[in-house]
């Protein structure tokens, strides 16, 4: 049967008409969506993005979240809620298990299953209620938005493109006689060059050199000081590395900025320190890229004549949702070497030398040549 209508086709059918069909075959499977296509262009917008709260145990906070669907298809959108901490160094989140006493547990949803048409918004309530018994500190969890679909919007060679929204929550609980220690909140745990630009074989010399002659001075009765670490680079440093510890029972965003001065005092760069949230008991280290100033000629030279030394100095704060703003406790500033105008300087003081001392063979042979 199917080669007879094969014959007939082939028979009654020119040229033209089957590459007319074919095409047509070809345009339709390779442009025309299909159901699991339409996955690729499923989105949802919340608002806000962010939530951060000062309650005191036993309040509630109300709020209102505003969902809207921007896809093409109805959404079911399902909202959980899940805790979540940071992890040491990088401030990295860190999710957590659900337990019946997390802070997860504090939210109570208007709904927790929505149905939503294409191009529609909808506010959905919610109460944060904060338990008396908690203690004051900083308590954080995220609620999640995510589009739920039937099966038949899937194909086993479809794209399975599902995004998940989710807004986290920062809860900071606090009694009213709480005072902590001043300064002792935020702590600056490292302030240096990064690693890559430093020259650590003439660092760890001139270390050894400053050691010797310290404990030397010692032993003929001055008194002993400690030698600091010294940092020695190339050239100016592009970067720094900006470790901050948060020893408060609340998070801190920090804030700050960084400048670089040389032995003359003049301001050779500066940066922004636009550190990210930091969790209660958490430690998170930031790399702050230095902007130089425009070098004029007189900049150039100020430079050169400062022997290579500089100074760096970092001005930080940090913002806490219930004690404002604070201050760090450590070193803020520290010094360093850059060793492109040391060789300028040491060059050209090795040339004097020779000039000085060969000045008489120098007189000479211009004499020499002069005549000639």
């Amino acid at each position: 049967m199917v080669n007879i209508i094969k014959k007939l086709f082939l028979k009654n059918c020119n040229l033209r008409t089957r590459n007319f069909i074919f095409y047509s075959l070809f345009f339709v499977i390779a442009f025309c969506s299909f159901p699991a296509d339409s996955l690729a262009r499923v989105s949802i917008l919340i608002a806000p993005q962010r939530f951060d709260l000062s309650i005191f145990p036993g309040d509630s906070y109300t709020g209102q979240f505003k969902i809207e669907n921007k896809s093409e298809v109805p959404l079911s959108i399902s909202v959980r809620a899940i805790p979540f901490g940071a992890e040491e160094g990088t401030g990295q989140m860190r999710f957590e298990a659900v337990s019946p006493d997390c802070p997860s547990s504090w939210i109570e949803l208007e709904k927790t299953e929505i149905l939503l048409e294409p191009g529609k918004t909808r506010r959905l309530n919610f109460q944060v209620n904060v338990p008396w018994e908690s203690e004051p500190g900083g308590y954080y969890f995220f609620v999640y938005f995510e589009p739920r679909f039937p099966s038949h919007y899937f194909t086993e060679e479809g794209p399975r493109v599902i995004p998940v929204v989710g807004v986290p929550f920062l809860v900071s609980t606090s009694a009213l006689l709480i005072d902590p220690e001043e300064g002792k909140e935020l702590e600056i745990l490292d302030f240096s060059i990064s690693k890559e630009e430093r020259v650590k074989i003439v660092e760890e010399l001139f270390g050894t050199i400053a050691r010797s002659a310290s404990r030397g001075l010692a032993s003929v009765g001055a008194v002993y000081a400690q030698v600091p670490e010294i940092q020695i680079t190339e050239n100016t440093p592009s970067s720094f590395i900006v470790s901050l510890k948060n020893n408060d029972i609340y998070h801190l965003k920090p804030l700050g900025n960084l400048s670089v001065y040389n032995l003359l005092g003049n301001k050779i760069g500066q940066a922004e320190l636009k550190g990210q949230t930091i969790l209660p008991g958490k430690s998170r280290n930031f790399e702050v890229i230095l902007i130089k100033e425009n070098e004029s000629f007189i900049t150039r030279f100020l430079n050169f004549i400062s022997l290579g030394s500089y100074r760096a100095e970092l001005n930080v704060r940090a913002l806490s949702p219930v004690r404002g703003e604070i201050f760090p406790d450590g070193d803020s500033s520290f010094s360093f070497f850059a060793m492109r105008n040391f060789y300028y300087l040491t060059v050209l003081i090795l040339m004097a030398m020779i000039i000085y001392f060969a000045r008489r063979r120098i007189k000479l042979a211009l004499r020499v040549l002069f005549k000639k």
